[in-house]
């Protein structure tokens, strides 16, 4: 087989793999019958109350915003969602089955503001008329999942934990039909055999033949951005693509051998295009907008969906110090910022995020003070010359810097740095997170 029939093979795997990816996440957060903190049946938010703390066992939770999530189906006929009026950093994300970003709906988004609005997300089947004053939102699949992100200042406010889950109660998903109308969601259904972790079934060995059918079977309905259907008719004569049969016995050993392979491929440690700053680990700015770079949309996939864009949060990590070791807690670290050198993001509807997890786990860090994150909340104390250090270390540090600590684990950890609504500075790589480095005995 040549070099050219293989790396075609391997472009139609990574155009297709988000779209196996999301059907899989979309039977197993869907199967269940009511609604949870974590599952509800298609076309029905679930609402997290508060944020994730280690106990939850939860990989890599966010300690800045309080979620809500929904899967829909807009086949038969287009959802609207209710946004309630609010000040709070309060967005609404949606993605079509692809992992593309489609749009950002409330205060700081792409499209919508603080205000009240009722948003009509449609199906690309949809030919039909809204009601007056209802916002239209075109999908370009049937598939779409809504991340709805509520800023939190303070995990441990009651009140403040009170407020977002009015807001998620105010919050109203609803089939067009029953638009006005008295409206009962209605029941799911649970089967075991969707009981299974999407990464897991992803992960375990799925057989190309299932893997390409599977895609076959969708893409119809789903047929994505104008770009991506043009790009994806080259791979029809391999018989991938709406209404085609893939079958393996098709070809021959030599070909059944590397396709097979497709689906064994090792995950790769790091982002496809990614870039560090001082040993930062950043994403290419293509995520939630890929243009064309479906290697690293696939990749994204894996682990779900969501994606903002990028001049809306990025999420730099750091497993490594300044001398390139891997971060361990037998170690005290700093990272100090030179005065006026805190992260550059947007005034009014900007705020940033540190948060250490394990690195076997991705867990949270259990600690006494119950501190998992340091954030821009003006609490943090600065240096004689006017710089702020940050502490990465199971210690507390000086009590004149107790503020400034952020409890680390014994063993190996990284820390993961949260923007959102960055500036210009950051998305063009002028300004830059300092080194995290070892101090002290």
């Amino acid at each position: 087989m040549d070099s050219q029939r293989a790396s075609m093979w391997e472009q139609a795997y990574d155009f297709a793999y988000p779209l196996v990816a999301f059907q899989y996440y979309v039977e197993y957060i869907t199967n269940i019958e009511t609604a949870t903190e974590t599952k509800a049946p298609i076309n029905q938010f679930f609402h997290t109350r508060r944020v994730l703390l280690p106990e939850d066992g939860f990989p890599a939770p966010n300690m800045e915003v309080i979620y809500s999530q929904g899967f829909l189906n807009l086949k038969d006929e287009p959802y609207l969602i209710t946004k309630p009026a609010t000040e709070r950093g309060f967005t609404i994300c949606i993605n079509d089955c692809y992992g593309d970003c489609i749009d950002v709906l409330g205060k700081g988004g792409t499209k919508g503001s603080e205000d009240k609005a009722v948003y009509a997300l449609t199906g690309p089947d949809f030919q039909g008329v809204l009601p007056e004053g209802v916002i239209r939102e075109d999908v370009p699949t049937n598939y779409a999942y809504l991340l709805v992100r509520a800023k939190i200042s303070n995990i441990d406010s009651q009140e403040e934990i009170e407020e977002i889950r009015a807001l998620q109660d105010a919050m109203d998903l609803r089939p067009l039909s029953q638009y006005q109308k008295s409206y009962i969601t209605p029941k799911g259904k649970y089967d075991p055999a969707f009981d299974v972790h999407p990464m897991v079934r992803l992960s375990s060995g799925l057989e190309i033949e299932t893997f390409f059918n599977l895609y076959n079977s969708l893409v119809g309905d789903n047929p994505g951005l104008a770009e991506d259907v043009a790009y994806a008719k080259q791979f029809l004569p391999y018989h991938v693509g709406p209404g085609e049969i893939f079958c393996l016995a098709d070809y021959d050993e030599e070909e059944q051998v590397f396709l097979r392979g497709l689906t064994q491929r090792k995950r790769e440690n790091k982002t496809p295009g990614g870039y560090a700053i001082n040993n930062w680990e950043y994403m290419p700015p293509r995520y939630g907008r890929y243009q064309g770079d479906y290697k690293l949309r696939a990749y994204l996939s894996f682990t779900g969906f969501g994606q903002n864009f990028p001049e809306m949060s990025a999420y730099p990590s750091c497993y490594i110090d300044k001398d390139g070791e891997q971060l361990n807690g037998k170690y005290k670290y700093k990272m100090t910022f030179q005065k006026n050198g805190l992260p550059p993001c947007q005034d009014d509807i900007g705020y940033w995020g540190l948060t250490v997890y394990k690195k076997e786990t991705y867990g949270l860090i259990e600690n006494e003070i119950r501190r998992y994150s340091i954030k821009d909340d003006g609490q943090l104390v600065e240096n004689d010359d006017g710089s702020i250090t940050l502490y990465l270390q199971i210690e507390p540090p000086a009590e004149k810097y107790f503020n400034n600590w952020l409890p680390v684990c014994e063993g190996d950890f990284f820390a993961c740095m949260r923007f959102y609504y960055p500036t210009e500075k950051i998305l063009n790589k002028e300004y830059s997170l300092p080194f995290i480095e070892k101090y002290g005995d």
